[in-house]
Parts: C-alpha cells; sequence; structure tokens
C-alpha cells in the first residue's frame, strides 16, 4: 500500500503529528502504526493519577476512537515496524507487509534498558512503560508487600512515591549519586540524597539484589535472587541501593523536586 503521511508510535507525539497534518493537508492519507493494544493515550498518568485515584482509565485515551474516523486516519494497533528503507521510502511490518510512504515519522518514544545481572530473566523481575505494564502490576499489587525499583529518572521516583502510597515497602537502586541526576544540578541533587540517606536506617538491602560496592555512593548489580515478594525493574544501570521503610521520604523528596523544578 502506499501513503501520503506514516506515522510510526502510539503516544503524544503520534496525536499531535496527526493534528498538526490536519492543520495543513485534510485529505492527505495518513497511516498509524503502533505495536500497543491501545491508541494514544495519556502516558504520565500510569506513574501518578491512576494510583492515587485521581484519574480513571477512561481519562487515559488523547482522543476518542471517533477522532480517528473523522480525521480519515488509518489506525493499526498491534503492528511493529521492523525495517525501513529511507531511500526507496519504504518499510516492512513483522507481518511482511509493504508500505510505501511520502513522508514517515518516528515517534516511538523509549524503552527500559534491560537489566543485565544473572537472575534477571526471572517472572518477578517487571519492565514497567505502557499501559498493559500497569494492568500487570495493579493486578498483582494485592500480592506484594515489597518492591525493588531501579532507575533514578522520574517513572523510578514517581513509581516509589505512587507505591509507598498504597502501602508497599520499596527499594530504590540508583546509578548515579542522587535521584533525577540528569534534571537536577549536583548543588541540589546531593542534598537531597542526603535527605533521603539522614532518613533510611538500612541504606544497603542484600536481601533482594546481591550488590558488589564500588565506592560509597554507587554498586553494581551483580545478581538478582529471588525473593518471596515482587521484584520489579524500571530501568537498568547499576547502581545505587536505599531502602525506604515506613515514613514518608519519597514525598518528601517529590516536593522538593516539585519546588525546584518549578
Amino acid at each position: 500500500m502506499k501513503v501520503r503521511y506514516c506515522i510510526v508510535g502510539g503516544g503524544f507525539a503520534a496525536a499531535a503529528a496527526i493534528e498538526g497534518i490536519r492543520a495543513h493537508d485534510e485529505s492527505g492519507s495518513v497511516l498509524l502504526l503502533s505495536r500497543e493494544n491501545h491508541r494514544p493515550y495519556r502516558r504520565p498518568l500510569l506513574t501518578k493519577d491512576l494510583w492515587y485515584g485521581t484519574a480513571t482509565i477512561e481519562r487515559l485515551p488523547i482522543h476518542p476512537d471517533e477522532w480517528y474516523v473523522a480525521q480519515h486516519v488509518d489506525v493499526r494497533l498491534r503492528h511493529e515496524v521492523i525495517e525501513v528503507d529511507a531511500e526507496t521510502r519504504r518499510l516492512w511490518d513483522e507481518r511482511g507487509e509493504e508500505i510505501e510512504y511520502e513522508d514517515l515519522l518516528l515517534a516511538t518514544g523509549c524503552r527500559p534498558r534491560r537489566l543485565r545481572a544473572e537472575g534477571a530473566e526471572i517472572s518477578s523481575v517487571r519492565y514497567f512503560r505502557d499501559l498493559e505494564d500497569y494492568f500487570d502490576l495493579e493486578t498483582r499489587l494485592e500480592r506484594i508487600q515489597h518492591v525493588t525499583i531501579v532507575g533514578g529518572g522520574f517513572t523510578s521516583v514517581e513509581m516509589a512515591s505512587a507505591l509507598r502510597g498504597r502501602g508497599k515497602e520499596i527499594t530504590m537502586v540508583l546509578a548515579d549519586e542522587y535521584p533525577l541526576h540528569r534534571v537536577l544540578p549536583r548543588e541540589l541533587g546531593v542534598p537531597l540524597m542526603m535527605l533521603v540517606v539522614n532518613k533510611v536506617p538500612s541504606v544497603f538491602d542484600r536481601d533482594s539484589v546481591k550488590a558488589r560496592v564500588t565506592d560509597a555512593y554507587q554498586c553494581e548489580v551483580a545478581a538478582v535472587v529471588p525473593h518471596s515478594d515482587e521484584l520489579m525493574a524500571l530501568a537498568s544501570q547499576g547502581i545505587f541501593v536505599l531502602r525506604y521503610p515506613d515514613h514518608p521520604v519519597v514525598a518528601e523528596l517529590q516536593h522538593l523536586v516539585s519546588r525546584v523544578v518549578s
């Protein structure tokens, strides 16, 4: 098949691209290819509002299904592009279908990096990115008491706060000297780290993650040890381990960060 515009990806950028195209071209054929089971939705709600009860699944879609019909957009879900030939302007999906395009937008976003450690492929290691991951964790939550989160970005910090709000014990594993390392400068990030460390009696937790300490702040995940509780990996670089017991440390961390970036 041949289309005027082809969009690969199913997030905010894909929905915004359709809006932009239709603002300038009302009739050009538009094809949206997404590997997900759902049309573009508000992904940030997966780590915040859905857990706090301030949003419902019905709020997730960026546009209702009827909108894509009205905009004459061919939406193909559960389609993964496996090859692109930019010179001939063609691509192929995993089913072998060939698609010719005039303009192509790759808006696939990113994926969590895989945890490279012995035992990381056990079933209790999860990666959190899309709506299916939310459904999976939500159905298991009542049976989970402790969650280990690998990563120090916004997703990890938000999930730590959300799951603490649901009464779960949290261990965070960070690759850098402090959380949100790519957002906060060191003069803000290190005091933030100390705020957390000073309120955590047990800093290194070797019950769920066996770690090799390389210096005062960082260590590498050497192996994942099967545990009676779930172990969830949200990213995967190694690593500094923080233990969160019953006090609301994560909420204070988020409050401080919101003041810094606002």
